[in-house]
């Protein structure tokens, strides 16, 4: 994930970013309870999304950083904003790959001429995606030889993508995930590793 810096600093003197979880004013995100306020980019403007509400951070006088968002449960996100979508909402649950296949399926467009394009545009994308991680771990290795937080955080993103096609592949397959999981543990099974 590619985070946007502000040029604001907070009281310790560190840039922030989206994705940065914030004490501002009296709003104090509580990490223990998964209570957070979020630095969100929107139209141009970072703010913070306490409340459901758009708040610029040119609006407060004081701002700590106390973390950033990781493992999001679920997120509060309108047509309108860009980067990390608004308000991270209180959350304990872990996350299931199986409750979010209804939700990358239906955001999926269908409009293809026939099935077999359909079919294609996903396996093509798939491959595209593939080739992102390829080059992302390139980078990172012929910069500096090691994969540095930025090119990981470029990794996850990729990543998401190849299962946002994964998804909508089988789905257009008519193949059933946890077919796919436990064809997979048999074949590991019969070749003898522990499971």
């Amino acid at each position: 994930m590619r985070y946007k810096r502000s040029n604001r600093l907070d009281i310790h003197g560190y840039i922030i970013e989206e994705g940065h979880i914030i004490n501002a004013d009296g709003y104090n995100s509580d990490l223990d309870k998964h209570i957070y306020h979020c630095v969100v980019y929107n139209n141009g403007t970072f703010g913070s999304d306490i409340y459901k509400d758009f708040e610029p951070l040119s609006n407060y006088d004081k701002i700590e950083i106390v973390g950033h968002v990781k493992n999001l449960c679920d997120v509060y996100s309108s047509g309108e904003w860009e980067g990390n979508l608004g308000e991270v909402i209180k959350c304990d649950k872990k996350i299931d790959i199986f409750d979010y296949e209804k939700k990358f399926i239906n955001s999926f467009s269908t409009n293809f001429a026939s099935d077999n394009e359909h079919i294609l545009y996903l396996t093509t994308a798939l491959g595209e995606e593939v080739g992102e991680i390829l080059g992302e771990v390139k980078k990172g290795v012929r910069e500096s030889g090691k994969i540095s937080d930025e090119r990981k955080s470029n990794i996850i993103e990729e990543m998401g993508d190849f299962l946002y096609y994964f998804i909508n592949l089988q789905h257009k397959l008519q193949i059933d995930m946890k077919d796919v999981i436990n064809s997979e543990l048999l074949k590991l099974q019969r070749k003898g590793y522990k499971i």
